[in-house]
């Protein structure tokens, strides 16, 4: 989980991994400091915060599409065309 603090709003990006790996889902989100989390607890800590806990968030993903999850590791290719290409 990535977080971002400017001014009196936080900004939090998390890579969610699949329960049967091999792909994941990034999660976005934004709060500001003077509305109360989703679920009305105040805020304490800032690097405690999840995205799940603010008002605004979203999966990345296209317009038309529900949840998008990304594959990777060795079952995932498509991108490099083969495996070797990975790092």
């Amino acid at each position: 989980t990535f977080r971002r603090v400017n001014g009196d709003r936080i900004d939090i990006l998390n890579v969610q991994g699949s329960q049967s790996g091999g792909k994941c889902c990034v999660n976005v989100a934004t709060h500001f400091f003077f509305l109360p989390t989703d679920g009305g607890s105040e805020i304490t800590d800032p690097k405690k915060l999840k995205e799940y806990h603010c008002t605004f968030r979203d999966r990345l993903r296209e317009a038309t599409e529900g949840d998008h999850w990304w594959g990777y590791g060795e079952r995932w290719t498509p991108l490099f065309g083969h495996n070797s290409a990975l790092p």
